[in-house]
């Protein structure tokens, strides 16, 4: 499914490009901007499952103690 969802996404931005191109003359590197972000996204190392898990409760726990926070600072 997401290789599905990859080429429809990569033909639609050759299509905008092409689009792009025709009414101004210039593709504005569309296609090239898009191959630098997969270019950087393939370089990360993949994050283990353990890593994401870790990574979502610390943000949920700093989420929680700052609308404790906010709440206190609005009831005062």
């Amino acid at each position: 499914m997401a290789t599905a969802l990859e080429s429809t996404q990569g033909f639609t931005l050759v299509l905008a490009a092409a689009k792009t191109f025709l009414e101004r003359g210039d593709s504005m590197d569309l296609t090239k901007d898009k191959a630098v972000l997969i270019e950087m996204e393939l370089s990360k190392p993949a994050q283990s499952f353990c890593g994401v898990v870790i990574h979502f409760k610390r943000a949920l726990k700093k989420s929680i103690v700052r609308d404790q926070a906010s709440f206190a600072a609005f009831s005062s």
